[in-house]
């Protein structure tokens, strides 16, 4: 079947060119110029990157948004190839139909979807390639932390189950002892009262593995991040003690309050300093360091241990990954449910033999985003 296309009304006057007088000329040139600066408009008005490319590979048209995208300069928009900034486009076949995805690193790390669609101008005969390029970076960003989050709740899940199933026989422990230690003889006493005093610390030990691991709702209220620090710090004491281990404190008076949940909070920091501490085993020094920067409050701990190996730090919030044979390997895990959560990340700086800087960066109390609430 034959389709006809209705030719406008600029069409037909561009057919008897040769007719025109000098000021139908201007007229016409004058609306010519008018309707490009409104395609001109519409096209840089368009999110996504839109190219052209001749049967070259030469960039004969770019919008704004595709300039901005793959860091193509305006002024080689006639002349240069694509490939020179775009290298995984290099040995594209102009006349072909394709849909997919491209990672870039310049001018920033981006993910691209590539839509490629082949096209010719009447009577001008050379193939020409349309390329649609959209910015996906922020939504597979959001599809992986959705994966994340679903993945942590199943093994939390799956962790507060078997914590349950082991509290139920510490409790019928718990109580069988107890019924020992009424009628035993005197030299058997001390015996079951330490069994008896280690079976309710396995018992509170999981109680507060469970509040650790289990989602709670937010109560939110102001929270002095440094009144916490020194709590956990004094809780920690004794064993900061034992090892030798040297604590150095930033923390200005002035530091700013902000919006969250202080018991959630709290275990933040135990987990943080408890890693530190780990990493001293042998003793050194944790310096705890907070600052402002911007709309962020920060607060640093800083060890000056072995560090983290490069090729562990991409498992490092992994559940159950651990460098240490007594970890649980849920404790940076926890940290970073809980920071985003609150609105705030968690960013790691070490290197082997170094020392490790965990960072957790919380939004000041006036622009914080109650995400939970």
């Amino acid at each position: 079947m034959k389709t006809a296309i209705k030719a406008s009304a600029l069409d037909k006057v561009l057919g008897h060119l040769e007719n025109l007088d000098t000021l139908n000329l201007t007229i016409l040139v004058q609306r010519l110029a008018r309707e490009r600066k409104l395609f001109e408009t519409v096209f840089n008005s368009i999110h996504e990157g839109i190219v052209v490319l001749n049967s070259t590979h030469v960039v004969s048209y770019a919008n704004v948004a595709a300039l901005r995208l793959i860091g193509f300069p305006a002024e080689e928009i006639g002349r240069g190839v694509l490939g020179r900034w775009v290298p995984g486009l290099v040995g594209l076949h102009v006349g072909s139909s394709f849909s997919r995805e491209l990672a870039i690193a310049y001018p920033e790390p981006r993910l691209l979807r590539l839509y490629g669609v082949p096209f010719s101008i009447k009577d001008e005969g050379d193939l020409q390639q349309l390329l649609i390029l959209q910015d996906i970076t922020a939504d597979k960003a959001s599809e992986q932390t959705l994966l994340e989050e679903e993945k942590i709740a199943s093994i939390f899940q799956l962790a507060a189950g078997v914590a349950h199933e082991i509290g139920n026989p510490l409790n019928t422990l718990s109580i069988h002892l107890q019924l020992l230690k009424r009628c035993s003889d005197a030299s058997d006493q001390h015996t079951l009262a330490i069994c008896l005093q280690e079976v309710d610390r396995l018992s509170d030990i999981i109680k507060h593995f469970l509040e650790a691991i289990r989602p709670q709702p937010l109560v939110w209220k102001a929270v002095d991040l440094i009144a916490l620090i020194e709590e956990v710090l004094k809780f920690h004491a004794p064993e900061i003690h034992n090892l030798g281990i040297a604590v150095s404190l930033e923390l200005p008076a002035d530091f700013p309050s902000i919006q969250g949940d202080p018991h959630q909070l709290k275990q933040v920091f135990y987990n943080g300093i408890k890693n530190a501490i780990d990493a001293l085993r042998q003793g050194g020094t944790l310096r705890v360091v907070a600052s402002v920067r911007e709309n962020e409050a920060l607060i640093q701990l800083i060890d000056s241990g072995q560090g983290i190996a490069e090729a562990d730090l991409p498992q490092i919030f992994e559940p159950y990954f651990t460098t240490r044979p007594s970890g649980h390997g849920l404790g940076m895990l926890i940290i970073h449910r809980i920071m985003r959560a609150h609105g705030g990340r968690v960013s790691l700086d070490t290197h082997a033999g170094l020392g490790t800087a965990l960072t957790l960066h919380f939004a000041v109390a006036q622009e914080q985003r109650q995400i939970n609430g």
